[in-house]
């Protein structure tokens, strides 16, 4: 028996001393850290994968778990600047939740990989400054509110100190931004090319406008006089761009700047055709942001703006890509249908059928 407790004795000891030595060959790692995304990163998504796609990206996070990151992409195809708050959450297990969507986390030195079953976006931690350059504001105040409406096609021209646009029954009106005087309404009954073409898209002056029919594909234009109730000139941009459908406009001054859009594949298009004043013939056929949803544009102080469906404003230059891109703020949730220049000022319209508002628009 004594024997029997001594060779156990002897065993244990021994196995001491082999845990003892294996702990000093082998050092044991030290607990993972918690992940961190606090600081800049910049965004490279995989083959597939939407997020931070078609330009340069990055996302900066904050100290803490969770909140808002923000979001910059510089698109290649259009210039125009995409400014964003995303929100995100670390979640336990090394999870991610970034912009409603949950991913695996692999970390690795200075570079974390998010995975889902279909995307995966490399965040490469950036230490020499911003790649993007962020928007600039552009503050709206509300000038001019109304039961009137606003029209379902309707867009926002502007001549002198007045703007113009379709009111919710479709007659145009004119709102005086220097006496605060809304005008009479007034009804275009002229009939061509199959459509009513009295939803404004540019002002010539307070009684020749360019309209659209809002009707099939809307490759019409029709030049009318409004005192006359009567149709100048009208023609159809179907043999020239067969997808192109009239949308938005303004007066240069000497031409009428038509704007629409077509599609190319799963993207739009945006042209912008110059036409002559009085006889629409075709002056010039440019191409406009490629790849960004426009849905108005004017001419302000020499300078072409673009409104954006995410309620962006854009320069736009003469090679037709986005020289500088504005986030719109102070509309709430109503959504902007145009934009114009009318006394010197930059406005804007939102509304509904039922109510309108014009916003006075400040840039920084």
């Amino acid at each position: 028996m004594r024997s029997n407790r001594r060779t156990f004795g002897f065993i244990a000891i021994a196995l001491v001393a082999c845990t003892a030595l294996v702990s000093c060959s082998t050092p044991t790692p030290p607990p993972p850290k918690g992940l961190s995304l606090e600081g800049l990163w910049r965004v490279t998504p995989g083959i597939g994968t939407v997020y931070g796609s078609g330009g340069t990206t990055t996302l900066e996070f904050g100290a803490g778990s969770g909140g808002m990151a923000t979001f910059l992409s510089l698109k290649d195809s259009s210039g125009v600047t995409v400014c964003e708050q995303d929100v995100y959450s670390i979640l336990p297990g090394n999870v991610v939740l970034l912009d409603g969507t949950y991913y695996s986390a692999e970390v690795r030195t200075n570079q974390v990989v998010l995975k889902t079953a279909t995307d995966t976006i490399t965040l490469d931690r950036l230490t020499s400054g911003p790649l993007v350059t962020p928007c600039l504001e552009a503050h709206a105040t509300t000038f001019f509110t109304s039961d009137v409406g606003l029209g379902g096609a309707s867009t926002l021209s502007g001549v002198g100190t007045v703007l113009y646009f379709n009111q919710g029954d479709e007659a145009i009106v004119g709102y005086d931004t220097l006496t605060d005087t809304l005008g009479a309404p007034r009804s275009y009954t002229g009939y061509v090319s199959g459509g009513y073409h009295r939803w404004v898209v540019a002002a010539r002056s307070d009684d020749l406008f360019y309209g659209q029919c809002y009707c099939g594909g809307s490759n019409t234009l029709d030049y009318f006089d409004l005192s006359t109730d009567t149709s100048l000139a009208w023609t159809d941009f179907y043999p020239l761009h067969n997808g192109f459908g009239v949308r938005f406009g303004y007066f240069d001054g000497t031409n009428a700047v038509i704007g629409g859009r077509e599609w190319v594949g799963d993207e739009p298009l945006t042209r912008l055709i110059t036409a002559n004043a009085g006889t629409l013939a075709v002056v010039e056929d440019r191409e406009a942001l490629w790849g960004a949803f426009v849905i108005a544009a004017t001419l302000h102080g020499g300078t072409v703006y673009a409104l954006l469906d995410n309620s962006s404003l854009v320069i736009v230059g003469d090679d037709g890509k986005a020289e500088q891109t504005y986030k719109l703020d102070g509309t709430g949730a109503l959504s902007v249908r145009g934009i114009a220049s009318a006394g010197g000022k930059l406005y804007a319209v939102a509304g509904s059928e039922s109510a309108v508002t014009i916003y006075e628009v400040e840039l920084d």
